[in-house]
């Protein structure tokens, strides 16, 4: 009977386990009226409002992700590339040429109309044979009746591009049964010039302003992923307004530049500047003003304001440093290891008479290399690395280590001082001098 007891408790412990799994099953709690949830995947939030990207993939892999909402029972699943819808449904799985897209997940009830939305940055790799261009943003930039010239690799296979407008988050987005349509074909010449390999293509006089996404199509009719163009018919000035030096000239460079009528640094009116013949560059003569930091702003022939082209936005000024550095070298050149860009300051770097930066004359000076960081790249490094890529310049961090542009001492002052020493000198005419790193622009290069 004792034996008996112990059997029957032992039996009432399992009884009572295997009804207490039962109630744990899931189920959807929610009531209709609940505000719709997206419990997972969890996306990364903002950094300093910037969204933040999915892990890439290479082309030739799907972008593929599921979902889950609640209330399940009333809420229904939309996703949109680029703001254009694509799939319905908890699941997607969709074939993305190369290049950087926007992914936004949307969750609606369809009994309250209440939604809630989720959005990432989606980069997809070219495969290394895939033709690629590597132009950046400001090589991007065009105006109608123009020819854009765009460089990168296995580019001589290439016969036409394809654009297609994007649509912004305020349009009415089309259905993915009309994604692709309204593509505009452009005949290409591929040719090569000192800057590399490239393609060029003629925009109509009447093309639409606006974003296009580019799809390169090669003789075989294969078509690959070349990122995105922008098409203004305003004056734009993208480069070159980073420092100037009093009573130097500097260049500003942008598109239909001819149409400049004033240009202001703080209230002080500049009088001395010239458009060069393609509307695409602007010398200007710094006034004698003191040294410091303004605003620097433009004026149309036609009383509008000029547009700058300023951390991926267009703004209606720009600061400018006005400084008693020497200029050496002004523009807007993107640095990034990833994609094989670099700067060679021994090639480039000279002074105003045409000799060279690299000299005995300036041992004991100091080369400023003022910067800007490009918004999402995730982190910015910046290196001084010989021709080789194989050794750093004497004196800096070492190699992996770098110097890191978004530490707080570079915050409200993007410049890195660079000092010639004897030492230094002698490694740098002996095994050049390349500016490497990633997520950054190099601006301008001044000498005190």
């Amino acid at each position: 009977m004792k034996n008996m007891k112990y059997i029957m408790m032992a039996f009432l412990a399992v009884s009572l386990l295997t009804t207490s799994c039962k109630e744990d099953e899931p189920f959807d709690t929610k009531a209709d009226s609940d505000y719709p949830v997206i419990l997972d995947p969890i996306f990364k939030d903002k950094v300093d409002g910037v969204i933040q990207n999915l892990e890439p993939f290479d082309r030739d892999k799907n972008l593929t992700m599921t979902v889950i909402v609640t209330p399940t029972h009333c809420t229904k699943v939309e996703w949109y590339i680029d703001n254009v819808k694509v799939a319905d449904g908890t699941s997607l799985d969709w074939s993305l040429e190369a290049g950087e897209y926007m992914l936004t997940v949307k969750a609606i009830n369809t009994v309250t109309g209440q939604s809630t939305s989720r959005q990432a940055g989606v980069v997809v790799n070219p495969l290394k044979e895939d033709p690629v261009i590597t132009t950046t943003e400001l090589g991007r930039i065009s105006a109608p009746g123009t020819s854009p010239r765009l460089y990168g690799n296995n580019l001589e296979s290439i016969t036409k591009v394809a654009l297609q407008k994007l649509v912004s988050a305020e349009e009415t987005s089309p259905s993915k049964s009309e994604t692709g349509t309204g593509k505009l074909e452009l005949e290409v010449l591929s040719g090569s010039d000192e800057k590399g390999n490239y393609i060029e293509y003629a925009l109509p006089e009447t093309l639409p302003v606006g974003n296009y996404r580019i799809s390169m199509i090669d003789s075989e009719g294969d078509s690959y992923g070349g990122g995105t163009t922008t098409v203004i018919t305003s004056s734009l000035i993208t480069g070159g307004f980073g420092v100037a030096t009093i009573l130097s000239d500097f260049t500003l460079t942008g598109i239909n530049l001819d149409q400049v009528a004033s240009i202001y640094i703080g209230e002080t009116e500049v009088a001395d500047f010239k458009s060069n013949e393609e509307g695409t560059a602007l010398t200007v003569t710094c006034p004698n003003i003191k040294g410091g930091t303004y605003k620097l702003s433009a004026v149309c022939k036609d009383g509008s304001k000029v547009l700058f082209y300023s951390a991926n936005k267009e703004v209606e000024s720009v600061d400018i440093k006005i400084s008693d550095e020497l200029l050496i070298w002004t523009g807007h050149e993107y640095i990034s290891w990833e994609q094989g860009i670099a700067y060679d300051l021994k090639s480039n770097l000279f002074m105003p008479d045409g000799s060279s930066l690299f000299t005995e004359a300036n041992i004991g000076k100091t080369i400023y290399v003022y910067f800007s960081l490009k918004p999402g790249m995730g982190y910015y490094k910046m290196r001084f690395t010989d021709n080789a890529w194989a050794e750093v310049l004497p004196g800096m961090p070492e190699l992996n280590t770098d110097i890191d542009l978004s530490a707080a001492e570079f915050k409200d002052n993007p410049v890195y001082k660079v000092e010639i020493t004897p030492e230094r000198l002698d490694w740098i005419n002996a095994k050049g001098l390349l500016l490497t790193g990633h997520g950054y622009y190099l601006d301008s290069v001044t000498l005190k």
